[in-house]
């Protein structure tokens, strides 16, 4: 039963609200004695308080549909107000229930229907003019003399004298036409406000939405950072380790030639694959590392690069062009890496399918806003498929990681013979137009900033004011220094700039609605948009009204006989500006706005004497403070300041009574000199006061408290839903980076002893050689030239055997997903047990995966 009941309750939240607060109206109409109005009516005359309950609780029950029903309640309320024209009063205060009814007609229902509610509206609005004009100046039809009221005689002389005609009628059309733009005015104001309020629901309604599909993609994106993670560690053992061993196969194949007969070749050749093997196991460990390495190569180790391939393959002949003014502080890190990787792996290709006595061009090209590579060579081109030869995923990492920093990478054979690499990629100043967003560097980045791996920059995910540029990690003012800017004149100005920024609202996403937008809804969306400026116009209406006023200022108090009021002049308007200013930034800076308020009243109710009207921003303050801090424990120190000023008001108060000016001068001993009139005040009097002041104050204070947090955790406030999003991002990154940092650490487990194990057994097998040689050589013998192609030979199978499933692991990699992907039949994400390798690889084999 009871779990029935909350799912009931869970379903029909709003008709079960609705429900009890037109219990407590129809309530509240039964047990006071409310008369009408205007106790006639158009047919006859209601002087009876039962009958005037009845018709009360009769417009009123419609109210409890007015959000899950509307349009059945609309209809309901109007047909009870169409009987109550004809055969009921005139004039009710339960006739004010057709402004709620009105307003949620056009916020809940169809917005299809809201020019039928306004005609509606209008049509009852000028019913209920003539029913209570008829009714206020001639009375019911069937209530007096029916001769007399036809003849009008009732309305313009009661009495029977000065009776008329003329004057009767205008009498009529002047009470007619006053009641009419009365009833008109807050009709057109209720339609205004419904307008707002539906434009606000909205957006209320989208972004709840939208941060219901954040938090359903929590799964998926916990899956998608450790594929791509995953793939990331492909591409760098494809780009470290496969590298390395390609080098290694090529340098004992060409050994196995050119060094049979040359022991000191053999020798030095032998000694370049160790050092290769040797480099590639550190680059491993920094790869596979759960507390991440030094910072990976980049664009500015490109010349060893190209060295090292002119080193390792004399017959490839590499040149290297420039184009432009090279701007490298401009590069962003990750951009940087994906260039250097760009020419490495073309490098490779060119080494591995190329053929020999090669021609390679690097042309590096720097133009206005990007960097472009091309590695062309004159080898074979097309025809290095004829082999049989399948692509890789060298080509593969190459897109990824180009495309990851905004760029564009092609690839293929040349129409004159050879191959050509063409990658581009934007420099920092112009990342925007080259249509790279934060959240796509977010998405490269971020699962390996914790750890500090290859690519850890910090990137900030907010991109409202378009600043992209600084989330690639070049500082904007480094760039301008770099530059040569002269900012000597400038130096306090960009801080007065950023100031400004963080006091401006934090923008939160914009819902149009399509074909439906009127002034009064993009006049919602800019209010909500730009919500600093909108508090800001209206505590600067408020603090004038105040302030212009009359005595508008002073906040009024009458405690038995005593009177007291505030200082006017420019002291009142200081304190009222000074009170009221915080407001501007009551959902921008909520708790410090809730701190400094409370400060200044603090100050305010101790050393001056009057109280301001300003004082009963109070509520306001603490609602905004509850409503929009996203701290947790907001409520206890605020609860504490709202006690704090709350007694010192409460205490104040009664000092004026008993005729201080103020608390120091009341702590000082001075004479009272605000006497009362008769001189004495009781202290149970002045006890009363104070606890009657205190009650009020802390309880309106914390009733507002309690009102923020409610509407806080109903989810109806596009701030507080923009704010929730951005903690269901953060959220969500953090889950990223910790699957991401999950998986490579799985990946380090399985992995890494046996790449080390590959290339330890080529480190040792060439140890082994390099030694054999040298105890020969020392020895005065040199090996023999069968024994040298031997060696070369083993350790060439070594490679290729290393290779063989290093292509395997790779295969695993990108093929299989997480290597702990939850089973379908489940939908949630297992992070442990994870796989074994040898398991996923067999899987793998069985799809016909890895052999690439």
């Amino acid at each position: 039963m009871g779990e029935r009941l909350k799912a009931f309750l869970a379903t029909h939240r709003m008709l079960v609200i609705d429900t009890m607060t037109t219990m407590l109206i129809c309530l509240l109409w039964a047990i006071t004695t409310i008369p009408p109005f205007l106790e006639d009516g158009l047919l006859v005359r209601w002087d009876a308080d039962g009958w005037t309950r009845i018709w009360s609780i009769l417009l009123t029950l419609p109210f409890a549909l007015r959000r899950t029903k509307p349009h059945t309640a609309a209809i309901w309320f109007v047909v009870t107000v169409a009987v109550q024209l004809v055969f009921g009063p005139a004039f009710l205060l339960a006739d004010a229930m057709a402004l709620p009814m009105f307003y949620s007609a056009v916020v809940y229902d169809r917005r299809n229907r809201t020019r039928e509610y306004a005609i509606l509206a209008l049509a009852f609005d000028v019913a209920t003019v003539a029913v209570i004009v008829f009714a206020n100046t001639h009375g019911a039809i069937f209530g007096r003399n029916h001769m007399a009221i036809l003849a009008g005689v009732y309305a313009c002389a009661p009495e029977g004298a000065g009776f008329s005609m003329q004057s009767c009628a205008a009498a009529s059309m002047e009470s007619s036409l006053l009641y009419f733009i009365m009833f008109t005015l807050v009709l057109a104001t209720t339609l205004v406000a419904a307008l707002w309020q539906r434009a606000r629901q909205h957006t209320i309604r989208m972004l709840g939405e939208r941060n219901a599909a954040i938090a359903a993609r929590e799964q998926e994106e916990k899956l998608i950072a450790a594929s791509a993670e995953r793939a990331r560690i492909a591409r760098d053992m494809h780009d470290i380790v496969a590298h390395t061993l390609s080098i290694i196969i090529i340098q004992s194949d060409g050994g196995r030639y050119a060094a049979t007969h040359d022991v000191q070749l053999a020798r030095s050749t032998m000694d370049t694959i160790r050092h290769e093997a040797e480099h590639a196991m550190h680059d491993m460990k920094q790869l596979l590392d759960v507390f991440g390495g030094s910072s990976h190569a980049d664009y500015h180790d490109i010349n060893a690069l190209i060295e090292q391939a002119a080193k390792v393959s004399p017959d490839i002949h590499v040149r290297r062009e420039l184009v432009g003014d090279p701007s490298p502080q401009l590069l962003s890190e990750p951009a940087s890496v994906a260039m250097y990787h760009v020419v490495q792996e073309a490098l490779t290709n060119v080494r591995k399918y190329a053929g020999l006595n090669v021609n390679v061009e690097v042309r590096e090209e720097w133009n206005s806003g990007t960097l472009s590579f091309t590695i062309s060579d004159d080898g074979r081109g097309a025809s290095a498929a004829m082999d049989g030869h399948k692509a890789g995923y060298g080509l593969l990492g190459m897109n990824e990681r180009i495309e990851t920093v905004g760029g564009t990478v092609e690839a293929g054979p040349r129409l004159n013979g050879g191959f050509a690499v063409h990658a581009e990629v934007p420099l920092a100043t112009s990342v925007q137009q080259a249509g790279i967003g934060s959240e796509s560097l977010l998405q490269a980045t971020a699962m390996h900033t914790e750890r500090g791996g290859p690519f850890a920059v910090e990137v900030s995910e907010e991109s409202w004011d378009g600043d992209v540029a600084n989330s690639t990690g070049v500082d904007v003012d480094d760039r301008d220094a770099q530059q040569g800017n002269d900012k000597g004149d400038h130096e306090i100005w960009p801080n007065f700039m950023q100031l400004g920024k963080s006091l401006r609202s934090k923008p939160i996403a914009q819902v149009h609605e399509d074909g439906h937008e009127n002034w009064i809804t993009r006049l919602s969306h800019w209010a909500e948009h730009h919500y600093v400026l909108t508090d800001t116009i209206l505590v600067a209406v408020a603090t004038a009204i105040i302030v212009t006023v009359p005595g508008g200022m002073e906040l009024q108090l009458q405690v038995a006989g005593y009177h007291f009021s505030s200082a006017s002049g420019a002291f009142g308007v200081m304190m009222t500006v000074l009170l009221m200013l915080p407001l501007c930034w009551r959902r921008r800076f909520p708790r410090a706005v809730a701190l400094a308020f409370a400060i200044l009243v603090f100050l305010q109710l101790v050393f001056v004497r009057p109280l301001f009207t300003a004082d009963l921003a109070a509520p306001f303050i603490a609602y905004a403070a509850m409503l929009y801090s996203s701290k947790r424990g907001t409520w206890k120190w605020l609860t504490a300041l709202i006690a704090l000023d709350g007694l010192l008001f409460a205490f104040k108060t009664m000092l004026l009574v008993e005729g201080h000016t103020s608390v120091v001068e009341w702590m000082l001993h001075a004479t009272p000199a605000l006497r009362p009139e008769d001189g004495t005040v009781s202290i149970e009097f002045a006890s009363q006061v104070f606890i009657e002041f205190a009650v009020v104050a802390i309880m309106v204070c914390m009733l507002a408290m309690v009102l923020g947090a409610w509407v806080k955790i109903s989810g109806a406030n596009p701030q507080v839903l923009e704010a929730r999003a951005d903690a269901l991002r953060e959220e969500q990154r953090k889950q990223r980076i910790s699957a991401a940092n999950r998986e490579r650490d799985r990946i380090s487990a399985s992995i890494q002893s046996e790449v080390s194990e590959t290339l330890n057994s080529v480190i040792v097998e060439t140890t082994q050689e390099i030694s054999i040689i040298d105890h020969q050589l020392a020895q005065g013998e040199e090996p023999s030239a069968e024994w040298i192609s031997q060696a070369l030979a083993a350790i060439g199978s070594q490679g290729r055997t290393a290779l063989k499933r290093m292509r395997e692991l790779l295969g695993v990699l990108r093929e299989t997903g997480a290597s702990d992907e939850a089973d379908p039949s489940h939908n949630q994400l297992n992070l442990t047990p994870a796989k074994s390798f040898d398991e996923q690889i067999s899987a793998a084999q069985s799809r016909g995966v890895g052999n690439a």
